[in-house]
């Protein structure tokens, strides 16, 4: 185990290299080297635990969300594009990781009290709030991404206009103007909700965060549970909360989903391109004049009548043929998730569930009772797996006892299924 004097002789040598945030990612991901990804928590900790203790009022629930942006952040590594503005994208990571924390020390406050008034601890982060850090946070985060880089490093990190510029691979007069761009933008939309912000409170702002240091004990926690999982491929850290790891995994689960939609979104809209493209070519090679009929083709001979048309696809064959498209693109899901879990970007529960997917989709596909039984069969051994890792996530209290029944009912639904297109497989006597 690295001690504190060793780790500050670490952090010393890779400042003395001058390495750039892209530089100690990329050292991480090809090798997976902590003490590059501990220099990252030690340049970005104090952004992200500003973030943080603004959102949640309570330390041990701040401590929680910080490891767990830490542990986001070392499990998705490869999803930071480019690798440079690790600050920016830790930035959102740890306000949605906060503002789940927020959701769920609402929903255990309200177990432990359910008669008492939590209508503060309950508040809707879109609700305007009192406090100008935390609604600087949420908008922040919604700045377009051009603009928030700069104010995540200028105002959230304290660099200089020159230090962005260099870490950026930007001039500085561009840097300048989109700062500026980024403030008036901020200033526009914290006005709509009732908050009039100066430069002078930006600066204030910036000023509050960067002396929102880290407490040594929570630092040297994260920085001993990131090590364990760089080295050890732990799958829970002995250092980390059960809370933090459950937080971690739920905005990760909330990432991958939001990818796979936005995946969806362009597979449609490339078909609906791909439709308009055939439509347009259509009419350039028939035109036909506003207001006048369509020309009619003179009758050829019997023996010269043009063959029929093909028939038109029949609506079988065209949900078919969507079915096959889904099955392919979730085969191609399972091969990355896989591809994920073995970098260690991705837990195996999640594969399982994307490996459910596909077996579901594939049972869609079979024409008769024996390709049934063979795909049933494979759905239940995954339910069963997919059962026994709840039940371990239950023991180390990362998921609800409902999660854990729903986990057995769709167990026993696959079995039913089984048992049934077995019955129809069985010779009659």
């Amino acid at each position: 185990m690295l001690t504190t004097a060793r780790l500050l002789e670490v952090f010393d040598q890779l400042a003395r290299e001058g390495a750039s945030d892209g530089e100690l990612l990329t050292r991480f991901l090809k090798g997976r080297d902590s003490s590059a990804l501990a220099e990252l928590v030690r340049r970005h900790g104090p952004m992200v635990w500003g973030v943080c203790r603004r959102l949640l009022p309570s330390p041990q629930d701040a401590e929680d969300a910080f490891q767990a942006t830490f542990l986001v952040l070392l499990r998705r590594a490869d999803s930071v594009q480019p690798p440079e503005r690790v600050g920016n994208w830790l930035h959102g990571v740890a306000q949605r990781t906060a503002l789940k924390a927020r959701a769920l020390a609402a929903k255990r406050a309200q177990r432990e009290h359910p008669r008492s008034d939590l209508s503060e601890v309950a508040v809707a982060p879109e609700v305007a709030s009192t406090e100008l850090g935390v609604v600087l946070d949420q908008e922040v985060s919604r700045l377009p991404d051009r603009y928030r880089v700069v104010v995540v490093l200028c105002d959230l990190e304290g660099k200089t206009r020159k230090e962005a510029a260099q870490q950026l691979g930007w001039p500085e007069g561009t840097v300048a103007g989109r700062l500026a761009r980024a403030r008036a933008l901020l200033a526009k939309r914290l006005l709509r909700r009732g908050v009039a912000v100066s430069a002078g409170a930006m600066a204030l702002f910036s000023t509050s965060t960067a002396s929102a240091s880290i407490p040594p004990a929570v630092l040297g926690v994260t920085l001993q549970g990131i090590r364990e999982l760089a080295t050890s491929h732990r799958a829970l850290p002995e250092a980390f909360s059960a809370h933090a790891v459950a937080l971690a995994e739920g905005v990760i689960h909330a990432m991958v989903l939001s990818k796979f939609k936005s995946l969806g979104a362009i597979v449609v809209l490339l078909g609906m391109l791909a439709a308009a493209s055939h439509f347009g070519a259509q009419v350039v090679h028939n035109p036909v004049q506003a207001g006048e009929p369509a020309p009619v083709q003179p009758a050829l001979p019997h023996a010269a009548q043009p063959p029929a048309p093909p028939p038109k696809q029949t609506s079988e064959a065209k949900i078919e043929q969507l079915l096959k498209r889904r099955l392919d693109l979730l085969t191609q899901m399972e091969e990355v998730a896989q591809m994920r879990f073995k970098n260690g970007t991705m837990t195996m529960h999640e594969v399982q569930k994307i490996s459910l997917r596909r077996s579901n989709a594939e049972l869609e596909l079979c024409k008769t009772d024996k390709e049934r039984v063979a795909v049933l069969e494979k759905i239940v051994n995954l339910c069963k797996q997919m059962e026994e890792r709840v039940h371990q996530l239950r023991m180390a209290a990362r998921v609800s006892a409902t999660e854990v029944q729903e986990t057995q009912l769709q167990r026993l639904d696959a079995e039913i299924a089984l048992e049934r297109a077995r019955a129809k497989l069985a010779p009659s006597k």
